[in-house]
């Protein structure tokens, strides 16, 4: 395989989209689907290991998708700071 020569900035975008779409399906996919391998030794290696290789192997062939995949990432991290904070005054306010 060679590595993507992107012609046009839709195609960035797509591949940028899928990548997004596709590291998020494996972050919530991987773990969901060895569920049932839970008490097994290799099942969190496993949960962990499919998207950073997914990320690596996208970063090599195509990186728009592997950009996407760390935005996946960065808007996790977002909606998780902001779940956080929302939490803590819903939880900390003295309103009954």
């Amino acid at each position: 395989m060679k590595r993507k020569v992107y012609a046009s900035r839709s195609e960035k975008q797509n591949d940028f989209f899928i990548g997004f779409l596709i590291f998020a399906v494996l972050l919530v996919g991987t773990p969901a689907l060895i569920a049932d391998f839970a008490r097994e030794a290799w099942a969190p290696l496993v949960a962990f290991v499919f998207p950073v290789l997914f990320l690596i192997t996208a970063g090599i062939y195509r990186p728009w998708m592997a950009i996407g995949g760390l935005g996946c990432i960065g808007a996790l991290i977002a909606l998780g700071l902001l779940a956080a904070v929302f939490l803590s005054v819903v939880c900390s306010t003295g309103f009954r």
